[in-house]
């Protein structure tokens, strides 16, 4: 069947009605007729209608003067009369559409046979010439059809798109927008050692997955991950470093220009030795997300020390009882380095003192919503 204009070849599928599955008494009997008078002229276009599984003539021609404004017999003089240069998309749909019912049935060979010499009976060169013309005049809107489906396709993606957007968290939005090359942290690693280079290997691990399972709990961030490229420094002079030795090393990459673009640089994170020796290490155990509503449980995980590089011990601090035991690094859930302590850089929305308070009453900070913000805090 050629290929038609959408709209109307889906009407006329779905008002001509589908052919059997096997040929009845009353279509054999018809056929049997048909070749037993032999004169073409004798059958009417009621029983070819009702043959080609069409409508009957009188409902054909309501629906292509509904659709072009012609009745069939009209269209097809116009073709041969004005020839088929002038026809539309849609004119050439209502004479092109037509069934192949036989090659859906299924037909004995004598049935096969009877049908094959009433289609050749009923052949004639007015129709086939109709036939020609309109369809190479059709021909011609192959582009047309070719950059309407692209348009309705491209149309129906960016419409799948918004829905997709509308329907993301504002933080992972930002994110996206920023069209990072590369984002993270800076990780040092100071525990060096028998037994602690496989250790670090599990840790880098770890750190991939978890970030993976995070991820897939935010709705459509999954593919954050694929810019997520910590820088991890494992150097063994490193081996027992102190805060201050780190905050030095990383200071220097940063006057060096060795932090890559995209990666934090007023944050890094320490994995000790305390770290390497957790029993998440150690017994191998995988990050179970939290399911939305419930309390985050942070057993299956580990605690990491964020450091401020820029942390002057020597400047003021709050008076505020809560902020007061802040000496330039906090403690922070692994899972919650990923949504929470980077997009607080990123977006400048908080300063150290203030994720202190946030991360002061423990691990077991939940988020707030699973939709809106990555922040373990009510104020947003």
């Amino acid at each position: 069947m050629p290929r038609l204009t959408e709209h109307v070849a889906r009407e006329l599928y779905y008002v001509i009605d589908q052919p059997p599955a096997f040929m009845s008494k009353e279509l054999r009997e018809l056929h049997e007729r048909i070749l037993a008078v032999g004169d073409p002229a004798a059958v009417t276009r009621a029983e070819r209608n009702q043959i080609s599984h069409r409508l009957p003539p009188e409902e054909e021609d309501r629906l292509c003067r509904e659709k072009v404004g012609l009745s069939l017999p009209e269209l097809k003089d116009k073709v041969m009369t004005s020839g088929a240069d002038t026809l539309t998309e849609d004119e050439c749909a209502m004479i092109l559409f037509r069934r192949a019912p036989y090659f859906e049935m299924d037909l004995l060979p004598d049935e096969k046979r009877l049908v094959q010499q009433v289609l050749e009976l009923l052949a004639n060169d007015y129709d086939q010439e109709v036939w020609r013309r309109t369809y190479f005049r059709d021909r011609a809107f192959d582009q047309v059809r070719k950059e309407r489906k692209a348009k309705i396709k491209q149309e129906k993606k960016a419409a799948m798109e918004a829905k997709i957007q509308s329907m993301r968290p504002l933080w992972v939005l930002d994110m996206f927008a920023a069209k990072l090359p590369r984002w993270g942290f800076v990780v040092f690693r100071t525990a060096y050692g028998v037994g602690m280079d496989d250790k670090w290997k599990l840790f880098t691990a770890i750190h991939s997955i978890t970030a993976m399972k995070q991820f897939h709990c935010w709705y459509r961030a999954q593919e954050l991950k694929r810019n997520l490229e910590p820088l991890f420094v494992s150097e063994s002079q490193l081996d027992g470093a102190d805060i201050d030795t780190l905050r030095r090393r990383f200071k220097t990459m940063r006057e060096q220009n060795e932090i890559p673009e995209g990666l934090a640089t007023d944050c890094f994170l320490v994995v000790d030795k305390e770290v390497l020796n957790h029993p998440v290490i150690t017994s191998k155990t995988q990050y179970q997300p939290k399911t939305p509503g419930a309390a985050d449980a942070w057993d299956t995980t580990l605690p990491l020390t964020a450091v401020d590089p820029d942390y002057d011990e020597s400047a003021s601090v709050s008076d505020d009882g809560e902020s007061s035991g802040f000496k330039g690094t906090i403690t922070i859930p692994l899972p919650k380095v990923f949504d929470w302590l980077y997009y607080c850089f990123h977006a400048k929305s908080e300063d150290w003192e203030t994720r202190y308070k946030n991360t002061i009453g423990g691990p077991a900070e939940a988020m707030v919503s699973i939709i809106e913000s990555p922040f373990p805090t009510d104020q947003y």
